[in-house]
């Protein structure tokens, strides 16, 4: 179908890979920005959020008696992704680019290994 109204540059599709083994690969569409950026990483912060991130500190506490780690967490708690190029686009991919997207502070809240995934890259 058509990108609704305002949406960016047309639809793309991306893949949804759980890290629980039990539940399936998803083949998923959402719309580009409509101009040059990445669409994704916003896309999937929310799977990659966290309600027990702890919460970031207030300009009262000293961040020398925050762990670094607890900073970490704090700035996750609205989910982040980190984008790894699996294919950089070119002339002779048609100028496609194969990507994944990782939850880099999974690790520091105890999250387990996307097995799946990590056999991609």
């Amino acid at each position: 179908g058509k990108p609704p109204m305002g949406g960016g540059g047309g639809w793309f599709t991306y893949v949804r890979i759980p890290c629980d083994e039990s539940l399936d690969v998803e083949e998923l569409t959402a719309v580009a920005l409509g101009y040059a950026g990445d669409a994704l990483p916003n896309l999937v912060a929310t799977r990659f959020a966290s309600s027990t991130a702890s919460s970031v500190p207030s300009s009262s506490e000293s961040v020398s008696t925050t762990s670094h780690t607890d900073l970490v967490l704090a700035a996750a708690a609205e989910g982040r992704a980190e984008t790894f190029a699996l294919v950089h686009p070119s002339s002779a991919n048609g100028n496609r680019g194969v990507y994944i997207y990782a939850d880099e502070v999974g690790r520091l809240r105890n999250k387990p290994k996307n097995l799946r995934a990590a056999a991609l890259a």
